[in-house]
Formats: C-alpha cells, sequence, structure tokens
C-alpha cells in the first residue's frame, strides 16, 4: 500500500532541477565582460539587505545612497568585474565612474528583466518593513537602547569630570525624580 502512494508523486530527489548558469557577453571598450543571467536567493537577499545596511543615515534610508549601494551591488553580484579591497575603500568613485562611462547602465540592461525585477520588488518590501519596524514600539526603543547604550560612556566620562559637590547635586536631583518605591 505504502509503494502504491508514493508511486503516485515524484520523488524530489528524482527530479533533474540542476541548473547551468549562464552568461550574456557584452563588449565594453575593449574588454569582454559577462553578466550572469541569474542570482541565486540567498545572494539576492545579501544584496538587499547589504544595500540597506549602507545607505541607513540617521536612523532612515536615504534614497540616494540606497541606489548607489544597491547599482552596485548588481555590478558586483552579476558581472564577471573584480574589485580589490582597495578600490571598495572608496565606492562612491566606483559609482561616479561606472556611471558616468555608461558601463552602469550597460551592465543594468544586460540583466535579465525578471531579476531586475524580483530584487525591486524585495527591495522596495524590505525597506517599508524597516521603515515600519522603525516607527513600532520595539523599532523606537530598539533605538532608543542603542542610542543610550552608544552614550553610556561619553555620560560616564562627563559624571567622572564632575566635582563631589556638584556629583552630590546631579543624584540629588535625580533621586527627587524618581518616585519613591516605598509609598
Amino acid at each position: 500500500m505504502e509503494n502504491e502512494i508514493t508511486s503516485l508523486y515524484t520523488q524530489y530527489k528524482d527530479v533533474d532541477t540542476k541548473y547551468k548558469k549562464t552568461f550574456k557577453t557584452i563588449t565594453w571598450r575593449a574588454d569582454e565582460i559577462k553578466i550572469s543571467d541569474y542570482l541565486p536567493i540567498d545572494e539576492k537577499i545579501a544584496l538587499i539587505d547589504i544595500a540597506l545596511q549602507k545607505s541607513m543615515y540617521n536612523g532612515m534610508v536615504h534614497p540616494l545612497q540606497l541606489k548607489k549601494y544597491y547599482e552596485l551591488g548588481l555590478v558586483y553580484m552579476y558581472s564577471d568585474i573584480t574589485f580589490s579591497e582597495e578600490d571598495r575603500t572608496d565606492e562612491a568613485k566606483i559609482y561616479d565612474e561606472l556611471y558616468a562611462s555608461g558601463l552602469l547602465n550597460e551592465i543594468i540592461k544586460n540583466i535579465p528583466a525578471k531579476e531586475i525585477q524580483i530584487l525591486a520588488e524585495m527591495l522596495k518590501e524590505t525597506k517599508v518593513a524597516i521603515e515600519k519596524h522603525k516607527v513600532s514600539a520595539v523599532g523606537i526603543i530598539e533605538t532608543l537602547i542603542q542610542t543610550l547604550t552608544e552614550e553610556i560612556p561619553n555620560i560616564m566620562d562627563q559624571i567622572n569630570q564632575l566635582s563631589p559637590e556638584k556629583a552630590a547635586k546631579l543624584l540629588e536631583m535625580i533621586a527627587q525624580q524618581v518616585p519613591n518605591q516605598t509609598e
């Protein structure tokens, strides 16, 4: 009976799902550049996450920074152009050179439209989710905790620089603000 049931279904392990990655070759001036036709889902997620993280400015996603890092991510992940660590120390320069030369547009237009559509949807949805989280109670508390954690060393330095009299006065003022727990 069990063999009859399993024979009704195709087992995943028996399905040929092997994918051969293919590339489109473009000629840019004297160079041939390969553009991948597909990026695995985990790499798409990484591209979106990195672009959003790098484009954060004062707790918000900066639109121009997002454009820069998203489009650089497309170049990094889809083309066979390699960049050294030294190159990557000035990504604004890389972006400007790729953009001004027209190579950035040439690479992006040769990435399959379906890939760009998926990434654009993921980018938009993830950005909206981040923005909603930032204004939620949990997001506000997380931001407050992060800010306080970053500022504690500065606060402690300032307290340590107070004279004993001023420190005693500060503690007295704080004590007056805290409700009496024994009442």
